[in-house]
């Protein structure tokens, strides 16, 4: 099954755990939710998406609201969003390795 991988990442923590997660996957790739705020349309090959990014004191990032409306929904997708706290550890990596795999 194909992945892709769009996160967003300030501090690089967000980025790390999208190249854990794909690197356990096969067949997949890892986009940067930033190149892809001048697209109208945001379209994949992939059978499925997986959504890396922060959780912020407030909430989550403002740019995931933009991302969330341009999404193609035309296609039948599988969607995973992982939401990452300040702290990233061994056992969150695993269990989010987990639910990409279910």
């Amino acid at each position: 099954m194909s992945t892709t991988i769009y996160y967003f990442s300030g501090t690089g923590n967000s980025l790390k755990v999208a190249k854990d997660i794909a690197g356990r996957l096969e067949n997949s790739d890892i986009i940067p939710i930033s190149s892809t705020l001048a697209s109208e349309k945001i379209s994949t090959v992939s059978e499925r998406i997986g959504i890396v990014l922060p959780i912020y004191i407030y909430g989550l990032p403002k740019i995931l609201s933009g991302f969330i409306s341009k999404l193609d929904y035309t296609i039948r997708l599988r969607i995973n969003m992982f939401l990452l706290q300040q702290h990233v550890n061994r056992n969150l990596e695993e269990h989010f390795y987990s639910s990409a795999m279910n």
